[in-house]
């Protein structure tokens, strides 16, 4: 009886010295941390390409951006002078030979910066062979990093084959125009006669038509 009468005493000595670890680690706020680090798994595979630095924020920092691939995912990044994360954006692919191989840096008005990325989704070939590059905005309006906005926006290039002998491929011309005349410049997306313009509202917003 003393046996048995012991043996509770120490799983229920044992599980409350537990108890006692995990709240202390509650307090000073290690459990949070190991939680996040558990939410954030370490990609497998990585490449990164270089840094390239510009000044986005209008002072004597240079801001770098960079392009990543992880895991199979594409992910495009913007960092201040010390190499931090200020915004990171994930890019959507068709196939994993998806690429990043083109920025455009416009001033779309006297107040907002507009970097337009020029990315190839990749081919998809599983019944018909199809491949698309598309557009993405990413806006910074009065020099303030807080104001990072970013946009999904049209394809402007379309490779297609199917497997019923059809076989196009599209590439659209895309122009910065200030059509309403407002001092805020529009993207134009054109081909073939069909025009599609995007709008730039403001605070991140855009109106196509």
């Amino acid at each position: 009886m003393k046996s048995l009468l012991f043996a509770i005493y120490f799983v229920f000595s044992l599980a409350y010295a537990q108890d006692e670890r995990y709240f202390r680690k509650m307090i000073t706020g290690e459990v949070g941390k190991e939680m996040a680090t558990k939410d954030k798994p370490v990609p497998r595979i990585k490449v990164d390409s270089r840094v390239y630095r510009l000044n986005l924020g209008g002072d004597s920092q240079l801001e770098g951006l960079f392009y990543e691939k992880k895991d199979g995912q594409d992910w495009f990044y913007i960092v201040n002078g010390q190499g931090q994360e200020i915004r990171s954006f994930k890019l959507d692919t068709m196939a994993g030979d998806s690429k990043l191989y083109k920025i455009n840096i416009r001033e779309l008005s006297n107040r907002t910066q507009l970097l337009i990325l020029n990315f190839y989704e990749g081919k998809n070939t599983y019944l018909d062979f199809d491949a698309r590059a598309r557009l993405y905005f990413i806006t910074i309006d009065d020099r303030d990093l807080n104001k990072i906005t970013f946009f999904k926006g049209p394809a402007f290039w379309h490779e297609y084959a199917g497997h019923r002998d059809h076989y196009h491929q599209r590439f659209y011309t895309t122009e910065l125009i200030d059509l309403n005349h407002d001092g805020i410049k529009e993207v134009q997306v054109q081909h073939n006669g069909n025009i599609w313009v995007y709008l730039y509202e403001d605070l991140g917003k855009w109106h196509t038509f």
